[in-house]
C-alpha cells in the first residue's frame, strides 16, 4: 500500500519539495506495508488506551486521568491536517487524506463539543 503510492509518487514529491527535504520524505515513506501497519498499530493502542483511561474515569472517577485522553485525541486531531495539507499539496489523495476527512474531524468535533458541556 505505501510502497505503491511512494513508487507513484517519488517524482511528484521530488518535483514539488526541494531536494534536501524530498530526500528526508522519501526515506521516512520507505517502508514495507507491515512496518507502516506496525506504526499505525502503536497510534491505534495509545488511542485505544487513552480512551479506555477516559472511560475509567467517567465511571470511576479520579481512577483514571481524563487529561492523557484530551491530549492523545487533540494530537489526532491535529495530524489529521498534516494529511489534509498533503493532500492539497500534491493536488492528489494522499495515505489518510479521505480517513481524516470523514472519520478524524467530525468525531473530533463532535467530542469536543461534548467534553465541552
Amino acid at each position: 500500500m505505501i510502497e505503491n503510492w511512494l513508487n507513484k509518487n517519488v517524482g511528484e514529491v521530488y518535483k514539488r519539495l526541494p531536494k534536501k527535504l524530498a530526500d528526508r520524505v522519501v526515506k521516512q515513506f520507505s517502508m514495507s506495508t507491515a512496518q507502516f501497519a506496525f506504526a499505525v498499530l502503536i497510534i491505534f493502542l495509545y488511542v485505544s488506551s487513552s480512551t479506555t483511561m477516559a472511560i475509567q474515569f467517567v465511571t470511576h472517577g479520579a481512577f483514571a486521568n481524563i487529561y492523557f485522553f484530551t491530549t492523545v485525541t487533540l494530537t489526532f486531531f491535529i495530524h489529521a491536517f498534516t494529511h489534509i495539507g498533503q493532500a492539497i499539496f500534491f493536488r492528489s489523495i494522499t495515505p489518510g487524506a479521505i480517513t481524516s476527512i470523514i472519520i478524524i474531524l467530525p468525531y473530533s468535533l463532535v467530542l469536543y463539543r461534548i467534553i465541552e458541556m
